[in-house]
């Protein structure tokens, strides 16, 4: 789960969409569904019903044994959020 120091606008970016308009949130949690086979992993934010890859690939193969904090790590990297607003 990554924690904001205060309600943060957050964007959530959508390939076929665009993107979609800012929320208001103290936190974003999600859950990881990797597939070994189809060499994916991404994340659902919890209560937003949003999805982002991760890693695809050889992005995927190249990450290895990824934890929560590279999980972390990579939604902060893929959504510009900025690490000063981080708890």
């Amino acid at each position: 789960m990554i924690t904001f120091k205060k309600l943060t606008d957050v964007l959530f970016p959508d390939r076929e969409k665009g993107p979609f308009n800012p929320l208001k949130l103290n936190s974003l949690d999600w859950s990881v569904t990797y597939n070994n086979t189809d060499k994916i992993a991404f994340v659902v934010f919890k209560g937003i019903n949003r999805k982002l890859t991760l890693w695809e690939g050889k992005d995927y193969d190249d990450a290895g044994q990824f934890t929560d904090a590279d999980v972390d790590e990579q939604v902060i990297k893929l959504m510009g959020i900025n690490k000063k607003k981080l708890a």
